[in-house]
């Protein structure tokens, strides 16, 4: 799970945060965590790093071999989105309830 906190620092994969759970974690399809981040914009990725080698995987046609889900944002195809596509605003003290659903291929 990575957050981003611009488009520059998503093309350059520069995390603002980032973090690894552990699948056992998961109950139900759905995995709850709080994040200490300050007010702004920010979007979040989450991958299914299969194969824990901490990158994406893709086939020989460039389509990703594992799962993968930006915040707020259902991947259609196979181009990586814009940051203003998963990108959210939080408040000062405020707490907000992210929804990413993965993709496989």
């Amino acid at each position: 799970m990575a957050i981003f906190d611009s488009q520059k620092s998503f093309n350059n994969e520069t995390t603002y945060w980032d973090t690894c759970i552990c699948k056992k974690n998961i109950l139900n399809n759905e995995f709850h965590i709080q994040i200490p981040i300050h007010s702004g914009r920010f979007g979040l990725s989450v991958l299914d790093d299969e194969d824990s080698n901490g990158k994406m995987e893709y086939n020989f046609l460039g389509i990703p071999r594992e799962g993968f889900g930006f915040s707020g944002y259902l991947q259609k195809g196979i181009s990586k989105p814009k940051f203003e596509d998963f990108e959210f605003y939080i408040g000062s003290n405020e707490k907000k309830l992210i929804t990413v659903i993965l993709k496989y291929f």
